[in-house]
């Protein structure tokens, strides 16, 4: 479940934390440019831990550098899908070389994934491509699936149980996925809450954003064996998400729908 919240919370956009003092003011369309561009950042490199999770049960030889480039093959994906699903996949080329072999792979991943996810606008040319718009909405989309909608549940439904799982724990707030996780206090309220010889909530409720943040995911990664996908300074001092503002809705949301 700690994946899955830390999985989600890259969905949602922070908010434009405004220009300096003497600074001019950012027009409308290059502060979403620059939120997109820092939203992406960081999605690639949560959904590239979430990938080398998975892969490294496949094969542990495996090494991802760059998601949008090392996906191209499409290898990748065939090895992803052969874990997720715990079947073995058809025949593949393993190491392709021409154009063709590795669109081929590609075609095969696809037809993988489609077997669970519904697939719109997205082929066999964009992956080759590594076109990072289509990469991340597909991630967001089998991370949907198979860490949430599996267990027929849904980001909403989650959310709901973040909110009953801390109702007791005064010092956690969680009005949406866009506010209240960037102190920490609701991560250790959920591990406290079902493990509460593993931290001292009082004291953990005192400390830092960043000092919350690191004990919450290390005792996650260690006790629970949760793989860390956010880092404490993606969300301390980040500022606060806004979920409902459409304009600053990451590139993201709009792949994930494409893709679901």
């Amino acid at each position: 479940d700690l994946l899955c919240v830390c999985t989600a919370l890259h969905t949602h956009p922070m908010d434009d934390a405004g220009s300096e003092a003497g600074t001019p003011r950012a027009t409308k369309e290059e502060r979403i440019r620059a939120q997109r561009a820092l939203q992406d950042k960081q999605q690639k490199k949560t959904f590239t831990r979430w990938w080398k999770t998975y892969l490294l049960q496949n094969d542990k030889t495996l090494v991802i550098k760059d998601l949008f480039e090392d996906i191209k093959p499409g290898v990748i994906g065939i090895k992803l899908m052969e874990v997720l699903s715990g079947k073995q996949s058809p025949k593949f080329n393993k190491n392709p070389k021409t154009r063709f072999a590795k669109l081929e792979n590609q075609g095969t991943f696809l037809k993988l994934v489609a077997k669970d996810v519904k697939l719109v606008n997205i082929g066999p040319e964009d992956l080759f491509e590594g076109k990072s718009t289509l990469v991340l909405g597909l991630s967001w989309s089998l991370i949907l699936y198979y860490e949430i909608q599996k267990f027929g549940a849904d980001e909403q439904q989650l959310l709901r149980w973040c909110r009953a799982k801390t109702a007791n724990y005064p010092s956690v707030s969680i009005p949406s996925w866009g506010q209240g996780f960037n102190d920490g206090k609701a991560f250790c309220a959920l591990i406290h809450r079902h493990d509460p010889d593993a931290l001292d909530h009082a004291a953990a409720s005192q400390q830092s954003p960043m000092a919350a943040l690191t004990l919450a995911f290390e005792l996650a990664e260690q006790r629970y064996g949760v793989p860390k996908l956010l880092e404490p300074q993606d969300l301390a001092g980040g500022g606060s998400f806004d979920d409902d503002d459409d304009a600053n809705t990451p590139p993201i949301k709009g792949s994930a729908r494409a893709t679901t």
